[in-house]
């Protein structure tokens, strides 16, 4: 089971409209933005989307929402996929990042 992203994704019109999962930060690291990548082997589609503090994709606590779309390519069909995201993190003057890729993640209409 999908542990960063939320084990199943909601199609529309072909694309997954907000991408999105679960978030663990420590306490004083503050979500600035993520990126992620959605491929799908059998259908050959792709699509990158971003979320931003201002886009509000980190509104709900423990959530992250790629929500502003950057390019997509093809159209998905429901079965499994392949997640990608990356989180850039602040905490004070430090900043770093986690990745992670999960395999597979369900779509589904």
């Amino acid at each position: 089971m999908p542990a960063n992203w939320d084990a199943v994704q909601q199609i529309t019109n072909g694309r997954v409209e907000l991408a999105k999962g679960p978030l663990d930060l420590t306490v004083n690291q503050k979500a600035k933005w993520v990126d992620a990548w959605i491929v799908q082997s059998s259908t050959g589609s792709a699509q990158t989307y971003y979320g931003s503090e201002s886009s509000g994709a980190f509104a709900v606590a423990g959530k992250w929402i790629a929500n502003t779309r950057l390019y997509n390519r093809g159209t998905f069909q429901p079965g499994p996929a392949v997640g990608i995201a990356l989180v850039y993190w602040k905490d004070g003057n430090q900043n770093g990042y986690i990745w992670w890729s999960e395999d597979p993640i369900e779509l589904v209409y």
